[in-house]
Parts: structure tokens; C-alpha cells; sequence
């Protein structure tokens, strides 16, 4: 349960972050005429890694942002090839969002060290070890 409970803490800890950076990042609040892009890459298939993506979708369709009203979401998948990892993040630069999130630290290793991402935020969510009682 304490490890849930953790996991969940977590979680929400990388969603707040994004909520909160995303409008100040293109200078305006939800509802306005800016599409936000937002890029979202994990490594491989997995139901934790899967809730985290759709999580972050919910929690700023929560904010008001409505995929094709004033957000879009281009969401890759590497299965398991770090190959991918590092074209999806090429591509990912080129298109230049207003966020890149890199669900997995292989994921973030591929975002991280690419020219032109400075200004970006990337967020990676930690998954929690079982803590022995």
C-alpha cells in the first residue's frame, strides 16, 4: 500500500509540474488562440508507463486544455529500441513543442543531450522500488 500510495505521489508531483509550466511556457492561459504541443515518448509498452501518459492527459484535459481546441498531443513509442528512442526524440526536437515528456530515464537519456531543447521542460516519472518493512 505505501508503495502505491508513493508511486502515486510521485505521479502527481510530475503532473503539477507540467500543469503548472505549461500556459506560462507560450505566455498565455487555456482557452486562447495558442495550440499547445505537447510531445510525449516512453520506451516500451507497460500499464504503469501507459497510466502515466493518459494521466498526464487527464489531468490537463482537467485544466481546460481539449485535444484540437488548444492542445496536441504527439505521443511515440519506442518498444524496447533505443534506436527509436533517439529518432523519436530527433523528431520530437524538429517539431519543436512546448513540452517534451519522456516517460523512462532511457527515454529522457535520448531527449536529453539533443541541441535546441533548452528552453523545453522534460519531466521523466520516477517509478518507486518496494520499500521493505
Amino acid at each position: 500500500m505505501r508503495k502505491k500510495s508513493l508511486l502515486v505521489l510521485v505521479a502527481g508531483l510530475c503532473l503539477a509540474l507540467i500543469i503548472t509550466a505549461l500556459p506560462f511556457m507560450a505566455g498565455c492561459a487555456p482557452g486562447g488562440a495558442e495550440v499547445y504541443k505537447v510531445c510525449i515518448t516512453q520506451i516500451a509498452t507497460h500499464p504503469d508507463l501507459d497510466s502515466n501518459r493518459q494521466g498526464i492527459i487527464d489531468a490537463l484535459a482537467e485544466k481546460g486544455f481539449v485535444e484540437g481546441e488548444n492542445i496536441e498531443y504527439i505521443v511515440r513509442n519506442a518498444e524496447g529500441d533505443m534506436t527509436a528512442a533517439a529518432s523519436i526524440a530527433d523528431y520530437f526536437v524538429s517539431l519543436e513543442p512546448d513540452v517534451i515528456n519522456a516517460i523512462t530515464t532511457p527515454s529522457a537519456q535520448a531527449v536529453a543531450p539533443l541541441p535546441g531543447i533548452e528552453s523545453r521542460v522534460k519531466f521523466k516519472p520516477l517509478k518507486q522500488r518496494p520499500i521493505e518493512e
